[in-house]
């Protein structure tokens, strides 16, 4: 088999990977500039720096509050934490188990494919998933009244609100080719 690995990765399947000494710096700048380049780059930047950058890291304050500090997430569902109990901390540490799969495939998967818009889209379908359900909850807790209406919003539902169907509009976008040029067959990595 001779299929990549990865995008820009010369190591193929079923082959040695012992790097030859002639070509090696060859590689290595043909692999600086295919990630310091974006001409021609299918993927908008706002999508980059929102799901390489932002959500990745926010996603991963939010899965350490929550597996060691649950009531520091408090803000997100003021309600809710009025009854909170010291005896659901590992019902929260199960939640941020599950904010940590998606900071991986923010941060580490959509790097390892940073053209291949078909697993951009399931990733971030993935996120939208969660971002209903998430937003779903706020709106439980907050009510719709208050959630749909800015003047009612505290320091902290903005904050809560904004945050979270920022990046949920954008994987809509991503999702409905908003700022995502299709590659002809051969460029988009494997």
């Amino acid at each position: 088999m001779s299929r990549r690995l990865f995008a820009n990765d010369d190591i193929k399947l079923g082959e040695p990977s012992i790097p030859h000494r002639d070509n090696s710096r060859a590689k290595m700048s043909t692999l600086a500039s295919a990630h310091s380049s974006n001409q021609g780059d299918p993927i908008a930047k706002i999508y980059r720096i929102t799901f390489n950058w932002i959500e990745p890291i926010a996603a991963f304050l939010g899965a350490m509050a929550a597996i060691f500090a649950p009531k520091l997430l408090a803000p997100a569902t003021p309600n809710a934490f009025k009854a909170y109990d010291e005896r659901l901390r590992p019902i929260f540490a199960q939640i941020g188990g599950g904010w940590l799969i998606m900071v991986f495939n923010d941060f580490v998967t959509l790097r390892i494919f940073p053209r291949n818009i078909l697993v951009w889209r399931c990733i971030l379908g993935a996120g939208i998933c969660s971002d209903i359900v998430y937003i779903a909850v706020i709106i439980w807790d907050l009510g719709w009244q208050r959630f749909s209406n800015p003047t009612f919003w505290t320091w902290d539902d903005a904050f809560t609100i904004i945050s979270t169907i920022g990046p949920f509009l954008l994987k809509i976008a991503f999702q409905l080719g908003i700022g995502v040029k299709q590659e002809k067959a051969g460029k988009k990595d494997k």
